[in-house]
């Protein structure tokens, strides 16, 4: 049985940037999904389908990235967000950030780090999915070298 490949959402305005994207996204092996606006974004969103990330631009025609992502974290969706926009000031990055942006890209930028980022989300996305540790199960000291940490006894 062949793993379900993760689905992207991209919402970028700019067509050919757009094309790119998603050109390169399907060759790492990802199902993509397009919005040249918030308000398609918001409509794919709300359908049933469930995205692993979303890539974000800040600057879109219709609302700022920033109002997007902002009105995602207060709806309750916490889909890994990375931006990838433009705007490259201090402010703008924390701005994106403290909105709820999980990663902050600047245009221009390299395919090859967008690509690790992109993976990076996901992997970190995968490991909060997994199931938590039995807390009734005794920890086992981690040991290094001739040490030992023993969180149980607190020695």
């Amino acid at each position: 049985m062949n793993p379900v490949p993760p689905r992207l959402l991209v919402v970028e305005d700019e067509q050919h940037l757009a094309a790119g994207l998603k050109l390169n996204f399907e060759l790492e092996g990802y199902v993509v999904d397009m919005a040249a606006s918030a308000r398609k974004a918001g409509e794919l969103l709300l359908q049933a389908r469930g995205y692993d990330a979303i890539i974000l631009d800040v600057m879109l025609p219709d609302a700022t990235g920033f109002e997007l992502c902002r009105r995602l974290r207060e709806g309750g969706n916490y889909t890994p967000v990375l931006m990838l926009t433009a705007m490259d000031s201090t402010e703008d990055r924390v701005t994106g950030l403290e909105v709820g942006a999980d990663d902050y890209m600047v245009k221009p930028f390299e395919l090859s780090e967008l690509l690790a980022r992109v993976k990076s989300l996901l992997r970190r996305r995968s490991w909060e999915r997994r199931q938590p540790v039995r807390e009734t199960a005794a920890a086992e000291p981690i040991r290094f070298g001739g040490a030992a940490i023993d969180s149980e006894r607190q020695e």
